[in-house]
């Protein structure tokens, strides 16, 4: 519906058409957090929690956030639904170091393993590759190490990589890396934009 209503892909973490819009009204800022990745997230509209990223465009205003469906039933159960949760803020308020990531459900470790260790797209991600990369192969953890290391990554095949799933986890483990720490928080809800939803949502299941 998201993607059929608006174009916004839904399998991103964020989405955005602020380069698309034709006016101001018609932006729209969808972030879709997983709680495979960030357990501590928003469980409820208006509720506020913790994110773990390092993706600094999600503090830039308000964005409008999206939490997963699980309570489905019937065919419904077999597809991936969204709900509308308000309009959030979001601020950096700390790192996930070492003894923290060391607590955290093994299920997520894995996640945020396989996050790092294929990333390509997002600089903050790319790096931390990077420099795990270095670090494993002994390398000094330079600004001209790192941005070479970014560029042999860019240049190897999706599905390859220097470093595996263990050594991304080791890595935060040993507290080498860190991850932000983002707690949002809602200021408001937009009602026009909910009532736009369910129209959406009544007319596709109508067809």
């Amino acid at each position: 519906m998201l993607s059929k209503g608006y174009g916004a892909a839904t399998q991103a973490l964020l989405w955005d058409n602020r380069k698309k819009a034709a006016s101001p009204d018609q932006v729209k800022k969808i972030i879709y957090p997983s709680f495979e990745t960030n357990p501590d997230m928003p469980a409820a509209p208006g509720e506020p929690g913790l994110l773990l990223c390092g993706r600094t465009e999600l503090l830039d205003g308000t964005w409008s956030l999206f939490i997963r469906v699980f309570d489905l039933k019937g065919k419904e159960a077999t597809l991936k639904r969204w709900r509308y949760a308000g309009e959030y803020e979001s601020t950096v308020v700390g790192d996930l170091g070492a003894s923290d990531f060391a607590k955290m459900d093994a299920k997520v470790k894995e996640t945020w393993g396989k996050k790092i260790a294929y990333h390509k797209k997002h600089a903050a991600y790319v790096e931390m590759r990077a420099r795990i990369t270095l670090r494993k192969e002994g390398k000094a953890v330079t600004k001209a190490n790192v941005d070479k290391e970014k560029g042999n990554i860019k240049d190897l095949p999706k599905a390859k990589s220097k470093v595996t799933v263990q050594d991304v986890v080791d890595a935060f483990s040993a507290g080498g890396e860190v991850i932000p720490i983002i707690r949002m928080v809602c200021v408001s809800y937009n009602h026009a934009f909910a009532q736009e939803l369910d129209e959406l949502l009544a007319a596709h299941a109508g067809k």
